[in-house]
């Protein structure tokens, strides 16, 4: 027979995940900018202020967060960078998709750039430094609205017609500077010749100066599950032959094996 008090354990509420989510509300919020203020962060994540200092108490003792060395400011701690630097190291997709990018870093001479979906934005896995340019526009764990830039473009062209869509309303709603969707009928079109074309070109809408071509990366189903593209001088990408790089990116985007 159960007992009154083992009902009332199991009706309450989960503090810890909500102690979680909150803490994971606080890093992104510390991702978007090298350090906050408490005050910078309760207003950012909606909580008062003495629970914020507990919570970057907590923070700190993990490694997760440091105070600034005048001690009013909190930026990112070690321990999630280098938490970050093993998950990469031991991500599958990072993995099989290495060799492939380090050929191409090679034979182009351009940074090369490995990046996946999460939700409505774009996240880089991985990113070899090319020799002629190392581009530091998108480094791994950093992200991009899916309309900015040629591999969350690519991903959001991988989509179907009503996802698309479905994006494009919260976009217009959501994106903030530097992003903000200007012109939705001109990525309409930007997405539709990526479809059509196979690869996505960008023209320094993320970085003055720089362009970028990807291509989709598909499992054995055919579903693109992430982009590899490379990016480097405009002068370079787009005066010089790029669909000749085009096809270049796609064969190596092919030859990816994925278990």
């Amino acid at each position: 027979m159960t007992s009154r008090a083992d009902s009332s354990k199991r009706a309450a509420p989960d503090h810890s995940v909500e102690l979680i989510a909150k803490a994971d509300e606080v890093l992104e919020l510390l991702l978007s900018t090298p350090s906050l203020t408490v005050a910078q962060i309760a207003e950012g994540v909606g909580m008062p202020r003495p629970s914020v200092y507990r919570l970057l108490s907590t923070l700190e003792t993990v490694g997760f967060v440091r105070p600034t060395a005048a001690g009013n400011r909190y930026h990112l701690g070690l321990r999630l960078f280098e938490l970050g630097q093993i998950a990469s190291a031991r991500n599958p997709l990072v993995n099989q998709a290495r060799p492939a990018m380090e050929d191409l870093a090679r034979v182009t001479g351009e940074s090369v750039f490995l990046t996946v979906r999460r939700g409505d934005e774009a996240l880089c896995l991985a990113r070899i430094a090319g020799a002629r340019t190392a581009l530091m526009v998108l480094e791994a764990g950093t992200k991009l609205p899916l309309h900015v830039g040629a591999g969350p473009r690519m991903l959001l062209a991988s989509s179907d017609d009503a996802d698309i869509e479905d994006y494009l309303e919260r976009c217009a709603l959501t994106a903030e500077p530097p992003y903000q969707l200007q012109d939705v009928d001109h990525l309409r079109e930007q997405l539709r010749t990526a479809r059509e074309n196979g690869y996505s070109l960008s023209e320094e809408d993320v970085v003055p100066g720089v362009a970028t071509i990807a291509a989709p990366l598909r499992n054995r189903q055919g579903a693109t599950i992430a982009a590899l593209s490379v990016g480097g001088a405009h002068d370079v990408v787009i005066g010089g032959d790029p669909t000749r790089l085009a096809r270049t990116i796609v064969e190596a985007a092919e030859s990816i094996q994925l278990e």
